[in-house]
């Protein structure tokens, strides 16, 4: 499922991601990672990183924007550059019992589990919009490059449609990591889009800066 439309929007700088500027933006020269260095180039079956400028990713921003998806769901996406491998940003997205150190939820309990799904009860706030309860399905795919689709739905929810993706794969030279976030909702007695789309995009943002403090302090910590 990908986008049929996108509009930029404002962006939020995070911290700098560290030294290696230069040596990260030479190591791009030649390579175009689907779509980050030719925001005109549509890349059909790698929706979420399409129009994102790699150096406002390696200065530390969190780039956003709104999507339609195709089947109507309108969306808040985030991008962002993550100081960690990608091994690492794996654990921190499969590590479903500590969603909420990354997603709005309160509580999360993981109902079942197996290669590539697991299904989670959880309760949690989205934003302005409300609290829900829902039955989160997330299907986790790796790819043989290493890189990592996660696609979250919400079934008996108190909105009609929960979802989320997150989108991971390893910066050039492999030593840190990017991540795309996109964050929807229906809800067919809510609100104009602007007022769904606003909110989604906060979320969007909020997870990709959790991803990073989470990553950050478990360096600190010396563990995952």
């Amino acid at each position: 499922m990908g986008p049929v439309a996108g509009r930029s929007n404002t962006r939020r700088r995070g911290p700098s991601i560290g030294l290696g500027r230069r040596r990260f933006l030479g190591a791009l020269s030649g390579v175009a990672i689907a779509g980050l260095t030719n925001p005109g180039r549509a890349i059909a079956d790698e929706p979420t990183f399409v129009g994102v400028s790699i150096e406002r990713l390696v200065s530390g921003e969190i780039v956003t924007d709104r999507v339609r998806l195709s089947d109507g769901l309108v969306a808040g996406r985030a991008v962002g550059l993550v100081d960690g491998t990608l091994s690492e940003l794996i654990r921190v997205a499969v590590d479903f019992p500590r969603y909420g150190r990354i997603l709005p939820l309160d509580e999360v309990r993981v109902a079942e589990r197996s290669h590539g799904y697991a299904r989670l009860d959880t309760r949690g706030s989205y934003g302005r919009l409300g609290r829900f309860e829902a039955t989160l399905d997330v299907r986790v795919v790796g790819r043989s490059d290493g890189r990592h689709l996660l696609e979250i739905r919400g079934r008996s929810s108190s909105f009609d449609t929960l979802f989320a993706r997150m989108d991971l794969r390893r910066s050039p030279g492999g030593v840190r990591s990017i991540v795309a976030v996109d964050v929807g909702l229906r809800r067919d007695d809510l609100a104009p889009a602007s007022r769904l789309a606003r909110a989604s995009r906060g979320l969007a943002t909020s997870t990709v800066a959790r991803i990073r403090s989470v990553i950050h302090e478990s360096h600190a910590l010396g563990s995952p």
